[in-house]
């Protein structure tokens, strides 16, 4: 079985989702996100004490906004319509 290149998993749109990934390759597919150009946000759940926690630290470690409700509807909406993330500067 052949290695997979990290920077072609992350470049498939067929690849999207979310996924658990073991420690060992955390660095390869933060290297190949940077490459990328992609945005690149760890969210830690060691010890993490339920719901409002766990949308705590995922809002926290994306920086949403104020305004983010703290519930699983606003998550929803948070990540699926990226209006509020902040694009790169266009030049001429």
């Amino acid at each position: 079985m052949s290695a997979i290149d990290p920077r072609e998993l992350l470049a498939d749109p067929a690849q999207a989702g979310a996924y658990f990934i073991d420690a060992r390759d955390a660095r390869a597919l933060a290297d190949a996100a940077t490459e990328l150009e992609f945005a690149l946000a760890r969210v830690d759940f060691s010890d993490c004490a339920g719901k409002d926690d766990a949308l705590e630290r995922i809002a926290r470690a994306l920086r949403f906004p104020d305004w983010f409700g703290g519930n699983w509807d606003a998550l929803n909406d948070s990540v699926n319509d990226l209006s509020w993330w902040p694009a790169p500067a266009t030049c001429c």
